[in-house]
């Protein structure tokens, strides 16, 4: 049997990067154990023995979790952090105290038997430029002509030998610090003769001078074991990054709400539609303010920051036939401008259909967006859960509004889909997001609990995961809807003990349903036409002022019903070519049809097929929303009690008598 490898990873507490390796290596069946060295002494402990003949044994405790020394097959050394020293200590003993813990954790570490990504003393070497040199000659690589010096007349006479240029570039990095403290960035350029007129300057240090190499993309090489992994960086695009790519143009964006932090969005040079997009994602956020959408400074920067074009590579279009047909469109097809115009127009995208052709996964509306970011109301250092990556769109903003793309988890059904949507994050915002591949319906637990909750996704509950990852007080922003399509968002707010909580409905809404494997697909076009070969159970006649079916199609009738009836269809049919339209109940759940069809004098009747019980319910819930008022979608609030009962209901009686009564959508003790 192969034995489990165990992994300690050595960087700080927030590392985007790692969280990506950590993930890949649990992937991989690996124990993995993250310990962030300023944990020690005071967090974390180590109690180690070196004996006669025997190597180091002993174990280190790392929030909670003993690791036997012997267990590690790999270290991952990737940003530890000095070690954090009781700062009541005097000056000379925090000193002491933290060489001592230097000496001690990297002596023991340095001294086991494993496989190191990268070891410490190889990394060091491999910081220096001159020797970096060296050992690219040694393998066979071609280096350019290098002068490295101190002297501004040999750096005078290197220029000279070189008809088209000359490079400087640092030797210990490209970041320094101004006198109060900003941090400066120092980028490889391009050397003229009367920079080297500054003797004084040139004097003070050694200077690494290069012959310049006219290139055509650069290459990032990552070499691990006998594999070897290249990146592509198209730099000669932009005048700005031909001699530094790490001078590519960003947009810097300062959000007051997000404790000021400084969001860096990626600007591809080689973007054709940076031009039009620019004002056309202005219009929308414009008309997204004037229509209400948009109503804090906070969510308006969002928006006016990232840009939705990247994230659509492609999406479809409904045409105007029946039965419903979807067109694929490209930028392609398209003028830049004419591309930019239906990317930002205020309308769902379209991004993937099913093998028969339905729609499964949308960039949804703006204006959705707005509403539901505004209901969430997210500030700096929140830890976020989306359910539905999509294309990676509104997981940016969430990042933005947050102030940090590692406090956004975000997870997506299909593989492919969240692959996608990691690459169009990473290319605009960078690495940090977590995009898992995944179950939305058991949300995420790695990462919980979250402040925030946002389902980009509907489903007829709350899943009592999503309850139980909401930290206290959070608030979860979703859309709540079934198979009617009577759908509106809530705003939901964790209160009191276990899963207890309050939504209020804010909008209606029309959101495709959470896909999960949780949750059985319906039914309903195969149970149908199994349904009408079935002999009929029973016959109804009634008045349209008891029923009025024609108000099955009503958005507000359809909320409560569905929220009642989660298994529950509706549609319309003709038994024969000429012959008017039934309304048509379906209920996957007990294989029971509805059929309503009209007859004379405001009479109506229904043909049951399956169980007479269902009609009886949804007559009962029908004439309760008749009696107080017909209420609107908006008006209704979800109660959640510890357990994770859920019950709508109305927070202003209308009914006769002055209580209204309680609906139980969903009891996970029944």
């Amino acid at each position: 049997m192969v034995k489990q490898p165990t992994v300690l990873v050595l960087t700080q507490q927030l590392d985007a990067h790692a969280d990506l390796v950590i993930r890949e290596l649990h992937h991989r069946n690996a124990q993995v154990i993250r310990f962030n060295t300023a944990d020690f002494p005071h967090k974390a402990t180590l109690v180690a023995r070196h004996t006669t003949g025997r190597t180091w044994e002993g174990e280190l405790v790392v929030d909670q979790h003993a690791l036997s020394l012997q267990e590690i097959t790999g270290m991952w050394y990737r940003r530890p952090t000095p070690f954090e020293i009781d700062p009541a200590l005097p000056p000379a003993a925090q000193q002491f105290a933290q060489a001592e813990a230097r000496m001690a954790i990297g002596g023991v570490l340095r001294g086991l038997s494993c496989r190191w990504v990268n070891h410490p003393e190889k990394m060091v070497a491999a910081d220096y430029k001159p020797y970096q040199l060296e050992m690219a000659r040694a393998c066979g690589l071609e280096t350019p002509d290098t002068l490295l010096t101190n002297s501004a007349h040999a750096a005078r006479q290197f220029l000279a030998e070189h008809p088209y240029g000359i490079i400087y570039k640092t030797l210990s990095g490209a970041l320094v610090f101004s006198e109060s403290g900003e941090p400066l960035s120092i980028y490889t350029s391009r050397v003229s003769l009367q920079d080297l007129e500054q003797e004084d300057s040139i004097r003070q240090t050694a200077c690494l001078f290069q012959e310049e190499v006219s290139k055509e993309l650069e290459l990032r090489i990552t070499v691990v074991g006998e594999q070897v992994f290249a990146a592509e960086i198209f730099s000669q695009h932009s005048s700005r990054t031909q001699v530094d790519f790490r001078q590519a143009e960003v947009m810097q964006h300062k959000n007051e709400r997000c404790g000021g932090k400084t969001m860096m969005i990626r600007s591809d040079p080689r973007d054709p539609f940076a031009g039009p997009a620019a004002p056309a994602r202005m219009h929308m956020v414009d008309r997204l303010k004037q229509e209400g959408a948009i109503t804090s400074s906070a969510v308006e920067a969002a928006f006016r920051t990232i840009p939705r074009h990247l994230f659509l590579e492609t999406f479809y279009l409904r045409e105007q036939t029946a039965p419903v047909r979807w067109k694929q469109v490209k930028p392609s097809a398209l003028d830049t401008l004419g591309w930019c115009q239906l990317v930002y127009a205020d309308a769902p995208r379209i991004t993937r259909l099913n093998e028969i052709g339905n729609p499964i996964s949308s960039s949804s509306a703006p204006t959705i967006m707005a509403k539901t970011l505004e209901g969430a109301c997210l500030s700096s250092g929140q830890r976020v859960l989306e359910i539905g990556a999509g294309t990676g769109y509104n997981a940016a903003l969430l990042a933005f509004l947050v102030g940090d793309p590692a406090f956004v988890t975000t997870i997506e059904l299909e593989d492919d889909l969240a692959t996608l949507a990691r690459r169009h994050l990473e290319r605009v915002i960078g690495l940090g997001v977590h995009v898992i591949p995944g179950d939305g319906f058991f949300g995420y637990p790695p990462n919980a609990p979250y402040d925030r909750m946002v389902a980009t996704v509907s489903t007829h509950r709350i899943p009592l995961a999503w309850l139980d990852q909401l930290g206290e007080d959070g608030i979860l922003v979703m859309h709540l809807q079934g198979h009617l399509a009577g759908g509106c968002l809530m705003r939901f707010q964790k209160q009191g003990p276990g899963r207890s909580g309050c939504g209020q409905m804010m909008t209606g809404t029309d959101f495709m349903e959470l896909r999960t494997p949780a949750v059985p697909s319906p039914l309903a076009p195969q149970l149908l036409t199994h349904l009408l070969h079935q002999d009929i159970a029973c016959t109804v006649r009634f008045p349209q002022d008891q029923f009025d079916p024609t108000l099955l199609w009503d958005h507000h009738l359809a909320f409560l019903l569905q929220t009642l009836f989660p298994t529950l269809h509706l549609t319309s049919m003709r038994r024969q070519r000429g012959d008017p339209p039934q309304i048509c109940l379906l209920d996957d759940q007990t294989h029971t049809l509805l059929a309503f069809a009209r007859a004379e004098d405001q009479q109506w009747n229904l043909e049951v097929r399956g169980h007479m019980q269902v009609w009886e319910r949804v007559l009962t819930a029908y004439q309760q929303w008749v009696a107080v008022g017909r209420p609107a979608a908006t008006a209704y609030q979800l109660h959640v009690d510890a357990v994770g009962t859920q019950r709508l209901t109305l927070p202003s009686p209308s009914s006769p008598g002055g209580k209204a009564p309680a609906w139980v959508m969903y009891d996970p003790q029944a």
